[in-house]
This record gives C-alpha cells, sequence and structure tokens, in this order.
C-alpha cells in the first residue's frame, strides 16, 4: 500500500506543475481524483468544482474554468497528504 501511494504521490507532483491551458488542468484534475479516489480520501467538493470548470470551459470562460481545476487539483494534493497522514498515524484511532 504505501509503495503505491508514493508512486502515485510522486507522479502527482512531477506531473502537475504547469498547464497549458484550462482543458489540460481540468484532465489533471479527473486523473488525480481518480486515483486520490482509490486512496479513498477523495474530497466530496472536487468533483463538482471539476464539473463547474467544464461548464465554465463550455461557456468560453478559459480562465474561470481553469482557475477551479486548480482548485480542484489542489484539493486532490490534499487528500493525498491526508492519506500519507493517515497511513502513517491509523494507531492513534485505535481505542486503548
Amino acid at each position: 500500500m504505501k509503495k503505491v501511494f508514493y508512486a502515485i504521490l510522486f507522479s502527482l507532483f512531477f506531473s502537475s506543475p504547469c498547464f497549458a491551458n484550462a482543458q489540460q488542468s481540468i484532465e489533471q484534475a479527473e486523473k488525480n481524483l481518480e486515483k486520490v479516489a482509490k486512496l479513498e480520501f477523495e474530497w466530496s467538493t472536487t468533483a463538482p468544482l471539476i464539473q463547474k470548470a467544464k461548464k465554465a470551459l463550455a461557456d468560453g470562460n478559459e480562465k474561470i474554468a481553469e482557475a477551479l481545476a486548480k482548485e480542484a487539483i489542489a484539493q486532490t494534493e490534499y487528500g493525498f497528504i491526508q492519506a500519507e497522514y493517515a497511513s502513517k498515524n491509523w494507531q492513534e484511532g485505535e481505542p486503548k
């Protein structure tokens, strides 16, 4: 599990620093969401952000679409951070 997590985290950080446009940002957000969902740490607000980004792009608002997609990407990154913390500290949640 840890190897899979670190592989995903590594690919996330080295594949998302710059995006040429809103469409690529949306695609990256969707990929990241799929990866973080496999770890069961996706946020409930991320998918709606991606949908809003798609709608904004369809309406011709590329800057808004890109901003929404980048927020979705940030939320997936937070999900990966939460997953890492949980994998290292799960014992603290166990009853004593």
